[in-house]
């Protein structure tokens, strides 16, 4: 009974421990997540982009040159991980045209 009755002090105490975070930690834990999601938004979409151009018969290094500059174009211009997940056409358009490359 003693261990049960410790280990549920020890769970409160670590549960209070977390929220005892300030707003500037929050900040830095969100900046965080969100850097890392760009990082890896960036990178899977170059690739799934590469790969989709090499299928209709794009040369590699010119899909890759391309899908780059897209994702750059992107990048600051999506609002949010949904918008990252699903580009709206006009913001897709835009970064295509950008790019000089014809929307379709």
């Amino acid at each position: 009974m003693k261990t049960n009755a410790s280990k549920m002090v020890l769970l409160i105490s670590c549960i209070g421990l977390a929220s005892c975070g300030s707003a500037d930690d929050e900040n830095s834990f969100s900046v965080a997540m969100n850097k890392g999601f760009d990082e890896g938004w960036t990178t899977e979409f170059v690739e799934s982009c590469v790969a989709e151009a090499v299928k209709v018969g794009a040369p590699e290094s010119d899909a890759t040159t391309a899908c780059e500059c897209v994702s750059g174009e992107l990048a600051g211009k999506l609002d949010g991980i949904s918008e990252k997940i699903n580009p709206p056409k006009e913001k897709m358009n835009a970064a295509l045209k950008a790019c000089g490359i014809p929307a379709g």
